[in-house]
């Protein structure tokens, strides 16, 4: 009976990374129209990675990488950039 072989010497390389970043004072700003605004806001980042390598041999090889990210943003206070380069309170946040 002839059987394949499968003696392959086979190397396994895996490792997890979990990143979270909370950030609680970030700032944005943007234009709409003439008006220049800036936002004071809390944003938060989760990342997650798996990687997995299978070496056969020197020049073959599997490699396998998984990514996650996730980001959200709350917004605090949305503030207006004046004419004299100040910023003034709005009340476009008011809920």
């Amino acid at each position: 009976m002839v059987r394949p072989e499968t003696g392959v010497n086979v190397k396994k390389q895996s490792d997890f990374d979990y990143d979270a970043a909370p950030v609680y004072c970030n700032s944005k700003y943007y234009g709409w129209g003439n008006n220049i605004f800036f936002s004071r806001r809390e944003s938060r980042t989760i990342q997650n990675t798996f990687n997995i390598k299978y070496s056969f041999t020197n020049k073959m090889g599997l490699t396998l990488n998984i990514r996650h990210y996730w980001s959200g943003v709350n917004p605090k206070e949305l503030l207006l950039l004046n004419t004299q380069g100040y910023l003034e309170k709005t009340n476009l946040m008011k809920r």
